[in-house]
């Protein structure tokens, strides 16, 4: 799949990537894609408070930042 961005967006990515929010480009657009997935399919939930959520968390672990179910568990406790 061949996907054309505007010089625009190939910069705002590629700047993205570099300030570590993503962890690739790809990265980048798998998060954008998952987010308009969601949108589409919440368009008429009434949980739409969770979706800014979501799109941070997804936002985070593409950049990396994640933790295993250990670390959390230590984090929590």
């Amino acid at each position: 799949m061949t996907i054309a961005l505007t010089p625009v967006q190939t910069v705002w990515l590629e700047q993205a990537v570099a300030e570590g929010r993503f962890a690739s480009v790809e990265a980048a657009l798998q998060v954008a894609v998952s987010n308009l997935m969601t949108e589409a399919s919440d368009a008429t939930a009434d949980d739409d408070w969770l979706l800014p959520l979501l799109v941070d968390a997804r936002t985070s672990a593409a950049g990396g930042e994640s933790l295993s179910l250990d670390e959390f568990k230590a984090h929590v406790v």
